[in-house]
Parts: structure tokens; sequence; C-alpha cells
């Protein structure tokens, strides 16, 4: 069993990372090293600095529904029609979400529930989410964003940054 945890991932991968740069072996990081070797000297190659743009502000968010796929955006009980890829007309530009309640993150909508005095309940807080409680147990977000022309052929992360 694979028992490592995320602090010792990432040690893990600034160490790779830091022996690379040493080697010389990572021009994706825009770090060369000389096409000759020149006596033990090494030329960086300067690239821009990344960009790091905060995503936070002006999302958008539906409470879809666990078993009815008409108050869902038309998925159903399985979701077995939803993966990462495919032509979801509410990730278009054109799908009309004025009827979305606009936010910013963090959000959980969780914690606008009401409690509930039921004991299953416990690990959620006492929220009425899962299986039992369809009614408040998806949430869907939505935000648009641009991409500028001339980050054309860039590679593009989104996520979340410490």
């Amino acid at each position: 069993m694979f028992d490592e945890n995320r602090r010792d991932v990432l040690r893990g991968a600034a160490a790779i990372a830091v022996q690379s740069l040493l080697a010389g072996t990572l021009p994706a990081l825009g770090v060369a090293a000389p096409a000759q070797p020149d006596a033990g000297t090494r030329t960086l190659t300067a690239v821009p600095p990344r960009e790091r743009l905060l995503l936070d502000f002006g999302w958008k968010f539906f409470p879809g529904h666990g078993c009815d796929p008409l108050r869902d955006l038309g998925f159903d009980a399985s979701q077995s029609d939803f993966s990462k890829t495919g032509a979801f007309e509410f990730a278009t530009e054109k799908f009309d979400d004025s009827g979305w309640r606009s936010l910013n993150l963090p959000h959980d909508w969780a914690v606008e529930l009401p409690f509930v005095r039921d004991e299953t309940l416990q690990s959620h807080g006492y929220k009425p989410l899962g299986r039992k409680y369809p009614d408040t147990s998806v949430g869907w977000y939505r935000r648009g964003f641009d991409i500028p022309a001339n980050d054309s052929g860039r590679r593009i992360v989104l996520g979340k940054f410490a």
C-alpha cells in the first residue's frame, strides 16, 4: 500500500527538481545546461516569471438534486454520463446562468444548510448531505475566464496555490 502523504510527495518532488537542476536537465522550467560544456560553467536561460491570477471572484452556484434530473442540469442519480470530457451545455459560453447565484470563493453550500437531528449525519456536522437528502447533496459551480491570444500554445494550469 502506498503510505505517503502530500508533504512527503512534495518533499520528494523538490529533491528531484534540485537534483535535475544541478544536472542541467530542466529545460521545461527554463533552466538548461550549455550546449557545449565549458569547463564546468552552466548557462541559465531566463524565462518570464509565472503569472498567478486569483480566480476567487465572479463564480456562479446552482444547487442541484441527487435524484431528479430536471432539477440537476439533466443528470441522473448515478451521474453515469458525467466525465471530465464532453460537450456539457452548462460548460459553454452560451449557457444561460442568469438563474444561478453569484458568489465568491471560498464557498461551501453545506454551511448554509440547516442542522438536522439525524445521528447518521454526525460526520457531516448534522447537515443534510448524502443519498438520504438528495435536495441538498449536489451543488454546481461555474466561472468563465478569458485566455489571451498571446498565451496560445503555453502551458496553463488551474489549481490551488499556497
